[in-house]
């Protein structure tokens, strides 16, 4: 919730709405995707097998749509939303008050799980590569054991030849970073740098003028490209999962989404125009996706060229600007989809639903600890020849109840729930309130 008084533009819808069911709806979703997003990981086609714990042997065209597509939009959109509530929160608690806030919600939380989650990833990508086989391959792990190889990578610390292991909760560590650079350097800018606000006024205005134009998201976009050139993995922005220094290049990018939800928020009247033009981003994310896609092959056409005679070496200047045409495309429609996926949570979930309200408590929790569970299911299915949409159900199904069981059960009426999300709840208070939602509706 915000403070009309903070926000002179807001516009009635808003003021009377009084919370932001649809930002809300919107953070769940981008971390449920991602739970969908992982859990189908072991069937996409283009990934190369050692990527993931295991690789199964069925794949489809709809999987990795819905991979690639999902890739696009999903973390950017969160860490907008991230951003976008971080001014919320700094203006409604005062810096120090802020800051507390975050390490409470945010550190705390990456301190207590990331030790389960990264035994928990080492004994089942260790599971996974023994049962694909992978481990025969290598001379030092082909005759010893499973517990043999988990011993030794714990006892020699051999995980960290790759960097530090963030695991899936990478993305608290780098939110940690722009609470600490907003912590840190808003005073001074505000003291001193633009101590008479004429930046941020000027600020403003140019993100009220774009957001109201359908072609405004491309203009927004083009800010963000520069740092896309700077990936390197060759699928989107990188994931900065192993290292404890920010990798200049998705810290820039999620850094600008982060920078442009916390902007937002000073006009939330601009969420309108975001409503108003989902579907013209829609349509633009979907024909930069189609792009992006042409050139990925095109990339990986003269990738499988070059290594095969008697083909000619392709020139590395052409493969540079290939790369950089590439994830400039990326970049673009990473801002239409997130626009799109925005624009369309204000358009059909602004209301109170308590089913969604339930699943915005939840998945924070849910994400938290997918990724083992997701895994152990995708390895269990994994030596089975089923057509790949059952195996599809055989992951996600009782992944997603175990989540959700253990949400309930565990954490909604705990001192975990109020440290996830801020409140306990109780189930005589919680059925009140249900009871006046629909009552209300």
């Amino acid at each position: 919730m915000f403070k009309i008084a903070d926000s002179p533009i807001l516009s009635p819808a808003f003021a009377q709405e009084g919370r932001l069911f649809s930002l809300d709806a919107a953070r769940a979703f981008a971390l449920l995707i991602g739970i969908v997003f992982h859990g189908l990981s072991s069937l996409v086609s283009f990934l190369p097998p050692i990527v993931w714990a295991v690789k199964d042997t069925q794949s489809s065209v709809p999987v990795d749509v819905f991979y690639y597509v999902a890739h696009v939009f999903r973390m950017q959109a969160f860490f907008m939303l991230s951003g976008f509530f971080a001014h919320m929160l700094y203006h409604r608690k005062g810096a120090q008050g802020f800051l507390m806030h975050r390490i409470k919600r945010i550190g705390v939380p990456l301190l207590v799980f990331w030790p389960f989650m990264m035994v928990a990833t080492q004994l089942l990508w260790t599971w996974g590569y023994k049962q694909m086989g992978y481990l025969a391959m290598n001379p030092d792990t082909a005759k010893l054991g499973y517990w043999e190889i988990i011993g030794g990578n714990f006892k020699s610390f051999a995980w960290l030849n790759y960097g530090f292991p963030l695991t899936h909760l990478w993305f608290l560590y780098m939110l940690l970073w722009f609470c600490a650079a907003l912590w840190l350097l808003r005073p001074v800018f505000v003291k001193f740098i633009d101590k008479q606000g004429k930046l941020r006024a000027i600020a403003d205005r140019c993100m009220a003028f774009l957001i109201g134009r359908w072609w405004g998201s491309l203009v927004i976009g083009l800010i963000a490209v520069p740092a896309m050139w700077g990936m390197k993995n060759g699928f989107g922005v990188d994931t900065p999962d192993h290292s404890l220094l920010p990798q200049w290049a998705p810290f820039i990018v999620y850094g600008l989404y982060f920078t442009f939800g916390w902007f937002l928020h000073r006009q939330p009247v601009l969420l309108e125009s975001i409503k108003k033009y989902w579907k013209v981003n829609a349509v633009l994310s979907l024909v930069f996706i189609v792009l992006v896609a042409f050139s990925f092959f095109s990339v990986v056409y003269q990738v499988v060229a070059q290594g095969n005679a008697p083909q000619p070496p392709v020139d590395p200047a052409t493969m540079q600007l290939m790369s950089m045409i590439y994830n400039s495309l990326y970049g673009l429609a990473s801002i239409t989809g997130m626009f799109a996926f925005t624009g369309v949570m204000l358009a059909f979930f602004s209301r109170n639903n308590s089913v969604i309200r339930y699943l915005s408590d939840a998945s924070y929790w849910m994400y938290l600890i997918h990724l083992p569970v997701v895994v152990l299911f995708q390895i269990l299915v994994a030596p089975y020849a089923w057509h790949w949409s059952i195996k599809v159900v055989a992951i996600l199904l009782p992944s997603l109840l175990i989540l959700l069981v253990s949400y309930h059960i565990l954490v909604r009426y705990t001192f975990i729930g109020k440290l996830l999300n801020g409140r306990k709840y109780t189930r005589k208070e919680e059925t009140k309130v249900n009871i006046a939602a629909e009552v209300a509706r």
